[in-house]
């Protein structure tokens, strides 16, 4: 239909007059804007197993299995001797040699099972070959078979895989055999409407029929979550300022969520400290790269729930991406990162920053998120490197469970929508530190607001659902209430 709708549009301007055309598109904008609805549309049925990214979970065999490759025995050479004496009226005689090449008496013919008086050697001195003077078969008398060069094979159907597409963080692996049972099971499932779509292109990419494992080749520099990395030039011990205006900056900043000229403004106005908006953003900068590693060895390990979602932030007028993951039982941010795409490589990071890496005695952990295709790949990432440090291949390190939309409209999202709405609910406090800057100007900007955003989120922010408490508490801080000098001992302890 979508090849055809040029020649609508010229068949509608061969029927109207250019003022005729242009009502014509008045009426048209109306039905797109919604104002007339006495028009309906087509129905679109969407296609049921239309292609969406998803990743075989059973991984692939990683020795070659042992099969029996003989051809199957159609026949009983004790029954074809019957017949063979039954129609001549005398039994078949063994072969004999003339010439002493003769094949070896283990040798049985591979189609009825003769044993090797009934086979004689059917390509001369070469001997390699046998043709059986029961069945009349041909087989090899040694037969010898080169070792598979391949690294994987298909779990279903133990045929080895080959390399469909590669590039510089994964390879993917797919199997190729037409009678695979993972690939005859999908077939099965599509409509006809699916199967004629098929037909017209074979080679059709929409729908993912066929085994395919993800091979991931990731450098210790690709688990890197990105964090301030500015190279700021301020000393915060040896500013112009008191360590108490560098308190009042961070308590405006971020815990207020200020820009840094309302925060330069309030100074003015209320306390009558008078610094620049570049001294603001010089003292956050310089705090987020002193807190950045300190944050991240005090966050906590989920024990069993956890949940993340990526959240939309504008760098230099273009979308990025803040990826956050919390656990459930104290509300506390475990993980976090940013990037300028939404791929694999971020997602797999965000992991390894919540969960930490991944080996045989780690346990479960349950992991909720959204329809996000880059998670399905982290998690596989994940567990396959949990495979390589000696984990079995039952005991997942993650189980993923995916929750879309609104609407529960089924069990699992019914059972894990409150993590999903935890999530949910932690973006829109996110979003409320992050909305009054407008976009940022730099991305070492936003990983600067973002880090300190997580260290008042885990230590200062008290937090309703676990009693008006931090989520994780600080001895350090005990007893202290004015967030200027929560900040201060906070510096104080990353910088010891």
């Amino acid at each position: 239909m979508t090849t055809s709708l040029p020649r609508l549009a010229r068949w509608i301007c061969r029927q109207l007059t250019y003022n005729m055309f242009a009502s014509l598109m008045v009426i048209l904008n109306e039905i797109l804007s919604g104002q007339r609805s006495e028009y309906p549309f087509k129905a679109e049925k969407p296609s049921e197993n239309f292609r969406v990214f998803r990743v075989d979970l059973e991984p692939p065999l990683t020795e070659e299995p042992a099969l029996d490759r003989s051809p199957a025995r159609n026949s009983d050479y004790r029954r074809l001797l019957a017949e063979y004496a039954q129609a001549h009226g005398k039994a078949l005689t063994p072969v004999r040699s003339r010439k002493g090449v003769r094949v070896p008496e283990a040798c049985q013919c591979e189609h009825c099972g003769a044993p090797a008086a009934y086979l004689y050697v059917n390509d001369g001195r070469l001997a390699s070959q046998y043709r059986c003077k029961i069945c009349h078969a041909l087989g090899q008398i040694a037969p010898t078979r080169r070792k598979s060069e391949a690294k994987y094979w298909c779990p279903s159907c133990s045929r080895a895989l080959y390399v469909w597409k590669q590039s510089e963080t994964e390879t993917i692996y797919k199997c190729g055999n037409d009678q695979c049972r993972h690939y005859l099971d999908r077939l099965a499932r599509l409509t006809p409407e699916e199967r004629e779509a098929r037909k017209r292109n074979i080679y059709d990419p929409n729908y993912k029929l066929r085994y395919q494992f993800r091979e991931f080749h990731l450098k210790p520099e690709d688990l890197a979550c990105r964090r301030p990395q500015g190279g700021s030039n301020v000393d915060l011990s040896r500013i112009h300022n008191s360590p108490r205006t560098l308190s009042l900056v961070l308590s405006c900043f971020v815990n207020v969520g200020l820009s840094s000229r309302q925060t330069r403004n309030l100074l003015a106005g209320f306390f009558d400290i008078h610094i620049s908006h570049q001294t603001v953003i010089n003292y956050v900068n310089a705090a987020a790269e002193l807190l950045a590693p300190w944050v991240d060895k005090h966050m906590p390990v989920p024990e069993a729930m956890a949940a993340a979602d990526e959240t939309y932030i504008q760098v230099n007028g273009q979308w990025n991406y803040t990826w956050l993951v919390v656990e459930e039982k104290r509300r506390a941010i475990c993980g976090y990162n940013l990037s300028q795409t939404r791929g694999t490589q971020p997602a797999v990071a965000t992991l390894y920053n919540a969960f930490g890496p991944p080996d045989a005695t780690t346990p479960t952990h349950t992991f909720v998120r959204d329809g996000c295709p880059s998670y399905d790949n982290a998690v596989h990432a994940y567990n396959n490197a949990a495979l390589e440090a000696g984990r079995e291949a039952t005991n997942k390190a993650i189980t993923s469970i995916t929750v879309i939309g609104l609407e529960n409209r089924d069990e699992v999202s019914a059972r894990y929508r409150a993590f999903k709405q935890l999530i949910e609910r932690l973006n829109r406090t996110y979003k409320f530190h992050t909305r009054p800057r407008a976009g940022f100007k730099s991305f070492d900007g936003a990983c600067a607001l973002t880090t300190l955003f997580v260290a008042f989120y885990n230590h200062l922010r008290p937090h309703s659902a676990i009693g008006n408490e931090v989520p994780v508490p600080l001895p350090e801080l005990a007893g202290v209430k004015l967030y200027q000098e929560q900040w201060k001992r906070l510096l104080a302890l990353a910088a010891a």
